[in-house]
């Protein structure tokens, strides 16, 4: 939903600034308002954020300045996309989504904040998968019964003192070593931040 609303977004309003002002404009306005709102989201919350809201509000801010103080310029902000981003940047803030009962638990399936635990939906939601094609037994098993009527969803995941949320990789495809969980996360992480490793990995995919 998010990714959706962002593109949505940048296509209507880019579309526009492109139209009336050119691709130079637009290129110039999208790269700027990405440097300012990225460097304000890693000062306020870290590395660990995704997406391009910031460019979306951006936008909106300089049709709606350009509107107001030059309305021969043919830039305009429907009241409709006004609206929808507003909306939008409530329920961020807010955390979940309104509607969906998330929660973060441990082995025990008791609710945990500040550490990592499962991710779960406590409650039925519009677009839940309601089973694999004909495997009902293979889609209870994966899902429901590790709690009784709680849906694990098979992720890490972690809510900080803030309310803010982290989704950390796959929780069900993990091995655990001496009461530490592995995950193919954590090996990639590994891999990834050691030098020799691309070579590595393409010697032994000629080997295999």
């Amino acid at each position: 939903m998010h990714l959706i609303f962002n593109m949505l977004n940048l296509m209507s309003l880019g579309s526009m600034i492109e139209d009336r002002q050119g691709t130079g404009r637009l290129g110039w306005l999208v790269l700027l308002i990405a440097i300012l709102s990225n460097l304000c989201q890693f000062w306020w919350s870290g590395p660990q954020f995704y997406g391009m809201s910031g460019v979306v509000y951006g936008l909106m801010a300089y049709v709606w300045i350009k509107e107001k103080r030059d309305p021969t310029s043919g830039l305009f902000l429907h009241p409709q996309t006004f609206m929808m981003g507003m909306v939008w940047f409530v329920l961020c803030l807010v955390g979940a989504v309104p509607g969906i009962a998330a929660d973060v638990v441990n082995e025990a399936g008791i609710s945990v904040r500040g550490e990592v635990g499962d991710l779960v939906v406590r409650k039925p939601w519009i677009g839940m998968t309601r089973g694999f094609w004909n495997d009902r037994d293979r889609y209870t098993q994966t899902y429901w019964s590790r709690f009784p009527d709680v849906w694990v969803h098979g992720d890490w995941a972690a809510i900080d003192d803030d309310g803010l949320w982290y989704i950390l990789g796959r929780s069900d495809d993990t091995i655990k070593i001496a009461g530490k969980r592995l995950g193919p996360a954590e090996v990639e992480s590994v891999l990834v931040g050691h030098p020799p490793s691309p070579l590595r990995l393409r010697e032994m995919s000629v080997d295999n």
